[in-house]
């Protein structure tokens, strides 16, 4: 995505999610103090900056975007905030996060869009505690996609799904549909 695009995404984003729809979805999917937290696809970090506010000074937050200016927008919402607890990396796949240190991955609005799905599932498990789990919300595509999508690579399993109905402030009705698919228990061994 060129920076353009990428420009007036961050701008249409920030108006039809509202800081309070965020926090909600956070606090639903299970963010709290002391928490690490991977952003993966976390375009101008309308979730990362929240998260980060929610996990707290001994919690941290790794927000991962192929988009440079996400870097940027993150960078000045953690000053005006005074967040030192998030690491940002530009990245299309690997990630830069030692094994089992992640608590929660998000993959929220992006699942539709992956090309390289099978590496980012591979390296979202690889960081993710046992224990952990990646929640997904899902917009351009239909759930059942999606999860066929996350469970196809054999490394998650649903562990469960809701259909969350949001009026925005924008005055807009939006439907998404939101899950969670757990981390299998046992670390996936590759043959």
């Amino acid at each position: 995505m060129g920076n353009l695009n990428f420009r007036i995404l961050s701008f249409f984003l920030r108006r039809m999610k509202s800081n309070v729809m965020i926090k909600r979805m956070l606090r639903e999917v299970g963010i709290s103090s002391g928490q690490t937290v991977l952003d993966y696809a976390c375009g101008p970090g309308l979730f990362t900056i929240e998260a980060a506010k929610m996990v707290g000074s001994n919690g941290r937050v790794y927000a991962t975007d192929l988009q440079p200016l996400a870097k940027k927008y993150i960078e000045k919402g953690a000053r005006e905030t005074g967040l030192s607890n998030i690491s940002i990396f530009i990245t299309n796949g690997k990630l830069d996060i030692p094994d089992a240190t992640v608590d929660v991955a998000l993959l929220f609005d992006v699942i539709h869009y992956l090309k390289n799905r099978n590496e980012v599932f591979h390296e979202i498990h690889r960081v993710l505690k046992v224990g952990g789990f990646l929640a997904v919300d899902v917009h351009h595509i239909d759930s059942e996609t999606a999860i066929k999508r996350v469970t196809e690579s054999q490394l998650f399993k649903l562990a469960s799904q809701k259909e969350v109905h949001e009026k925005h402030a924008a005055q807009l009705l939006f439907f998404s549909k939101y899950f969670q698919l757990s981390h299998f228990l046992e670390k996936y061994k590759v043959s």
